[in-house]
């Protein structure tokens, strides 16, 4: 056998139903039993966890906004859900090689994939991550413990980690380790369904945005999660490269937000029925006039709004089933480890011009809004107030050099989080248990719903002080 071959991932592996940690006990007690796929087992611990339920009152792309049809960060994980379930039973039709176990995998996966994929984001969006970054940017040099710099204390992967923070890997974090209290496997999901979620297998000093390589592009792991991404590596034969169906819930992620934000914006007025005429396929364009035509003789209330509507309707479907056939395409290299791109990129994917058309119009239309940008900036204030308050008490705690008021600031920090502190930062020596702190900030942080990180966390500190 060639090193070509060996080197080769294979779905039998890539699919196990293994945990990290074996279940110590039937899930089911007494006669009423019966079989359950351990993805579908792994789809009711997803849902059922407060960190899901946490996703409603967090940010899609309208910071604060109250208004009842434009998607949170719950409604848009449940779309990539839907979509990744769908893209994951076309690509198991087109793989004839699967066994009928792993094509009954492939959906449920995938499914489970999208619920998870944005369960580390912070408050208020990504710019919640790049506030967190921001933060750390500025200030780790200023941090002192003793008669030391916090960054001199810490390793340059443990500093990294911070000032490169990233919700996929805190999405690892989250589910990984942070969700129960009883042991640090957190809700204890299958491994490929972990090593789905990373989407980036590399650490932070590893990571770089300018490689031709995609997976380089961001971290996908902290430090403290490193073992993990060995163990899930070693399990699933993947050996440091990204999990086939990584870039499958990369489609339907970027196919649920794109779309999604496009329609909310057409809703907001941010975005007119006139901008999409220039969509740059001509199919496109036909299905778009003859979705507005069907809306006129419907006699519609907001014909345009519902024509929009209903061609990205079409258009999710059309892009998915073709990243289908563009992923089947190249399945070879994707089971080497040498297909280093998107699905969806210039070179493979049919519908790419009218992705980067989407994208651009959302650039130029949303994000760049004015609305957008006071609203970003207003929750950057909140995540550095949280900052502000929280490190710098966080640094000296259970130190020498620890003080009544940083006493009183932790104590105030969720119990949950100060108990999974504590059962790391056992037996740890001194610069990994600062690294803890820092994480147990970061931690607690981003568990905050935008309206808990706005002002909810004064109110509980000031029950906890009467």
């Amino acid at each position: 056998m060639s090193n070509k071959e060996e080197s080769r991932m294979d779905w039998e592996s890539l699919l196990c139903d293994r945990r990290l940690r074996e279940s110590r006990k039937r899930e089911y007690k007494g006669e009423d039993t019966f079989y359950e796929s351990p993805f579908a087992n792994d789809k009711r611990r997803i849902v059922t966890s407060a960190s899901f339920r946490r996703l409603q009152d967090k940010t899609q792309v309208f910071p604060m906004n109250r208004g009842d049809f434009v998607r949170t960060r719950l409604t848009h994980s449940i779309e990539v859900a839907t979509l990744g379930s769908t893209l994951g039973s076309i690509v198991g039709q087109k793989l004839t090689d699967l066994t009928s176990r792993q094509k009954e995998a492939l959906p449920l996966i995938l499914e489970c994939a999208g619920y998870i994929h944005d369960i580390g984001n912070p408050p208020f969006g990504h710019f919640g991550e790049k506030c967190i970054r921001r933060w750390f940017g500025r200030n780790l040099d200023k941090l002192v413990l003793g008669d030391k710099s916090v960054k001199d204390i810490l390793d340059p992967v443990m500093t990294a980690d911070f000032s490169c923070f990233e919700g996929n890997a805190q999405g690892l974090r989250v589910v990984g380790r942070l969700h129960s209290l009883i042991d640090d496997h957190g809700m204890n999901l299958t491994c490929p369904l972990l090593a789905t979620m990373i989407k980036y297998p590399v650490s932070s000093l590893e990571k770089d945005p300018g490689s031709d390589d995609i997976r380089k592009h961001k971290m996908g792991y902290y430090h403290s999660e490193k073992k993990m991404f060995d163990d899930l590596s070693q399990i699933l034969g993947t050996n440091g490269r990204r999990h086939p169906l990584t870039f499958l819930l990369e489609v339907a992620d970027d196919i649920a937000y794109v779309t999604a934000d496009i329609e909310d914006a057409v809703k907001t007025g941010l975005i007119l029925y006139h901008d999409l005429t220039d969509i740059p396929d001509d199919i496109c364009r036909e299905r778009l006039n003859s979705e507005l035509e069907k809306a006129a003789a419907n006699e519609m209330p907001d014909k345009e709004i519902n024509a929009v509507q209903n061609f990205l309707g079409w258009l999710r479907i059309a892009m998915l089933h073709e990243a289908g056939r563009t992923f089947c395409t190249n399945i070879d290299r994707i089971l080497l480890g040498t297909y280093n791109d998107e699905i969806m990129n210039e070179r493979d994917y049919g519908y790419y011009e009218v992705l980067k058309f989407l994208k651009d119009l959302e650039t130029e239309k949303v994000f760049k809004s004015p609305e957008i940008v006071s609203e970003e900036a207003e929750g950057g204030k909140y995540i550095d107030e949280l900052l502000d308050h929280y490190i710098p008490a966080a640094v000296r705690f259970d130190t020498e050099d620890e003080t009544e008021e940083d006493r009183a600031v932790m104590a105030t920090v969720s119990e949950s989080y100060m108990k999974k502190y504590r059962n790391q930062a056992e037996g740890a020596d001194g610069k990994t248990a600062l690294y803890y702190r820092l994480q147990l900030v970061t931690d607690y942080i981003c568990g905050m719903t935008d309206h808990y990180a706005a002002g909810g966390w004064k109110e509980t500190i000031d029950k906890k002080g009467k």
